[in-house]
């Protein structure tokens, strides 16, 4: 795959790989959750999901209730995301934490680079794309030929 791919390649969760796989996306969120959320969501597995309206377009969208708790409260502690986190780890909470928007390993490092600790995007983009997948993570479209 990493031929394919570049330091510019749009990246992203994708949600599919976690059904294929058979894990449980809502326990993942449930262990990102900061301990006071862990609280509120005990049963993780009844979380369901709310309206979500974007600030910046207007538009409504279905968000999953643990994911908005994330955004919301564990996501604005100031080391939630920190460079001592596994940089598979603090990329994914990027993710989460932008609503899966994709990024290029370019972008991750220009914007959250003093966060998950890194100042290379070839070093992303190796880590993201050079086997296993982690969290989900995967080039926003991938097509083998």
């Amino acid at each position: 795959m990493r031929g394919l791919v570049n330091i510019d390649t749009k990246l992203h969760i994708d949600l599919e790989w976690w059904e294929k796989e058979g894990k449980d996306f809502n326990f993942f969120l449930y262990e990102e959750l900061c301990p006071e959320c862990k609280e509120r969501f005990k049963d993780f597995s009844r979380a369901i999901s709310i309206d979500w309206i974007d600030p910046e377009t207007a538009e409504v969208r279905q968000l999953n209730g643990l994911w908005e708790a994330l955004i919301s409260c564990c996501g604005q502690k100031p080391d939630y995301i920190n460079p001592d986190l596994p940089i598979t780890k603090a990329i994914f909470r990027v993710f989460l934490l932008n609503r899966n928007e994709p990024l290029s390993a370019a972008e991750l490092v220009e914007r959250y680079g003093d966060k998950i600790g890194v100042v290379d995007p070839h070093r992303v983009l190796r880590v993201l794309t050079a086997g296993k997948v982690y969290n989900g993570i995967k080039p926003l479209k991938f097509h083998r030929k």
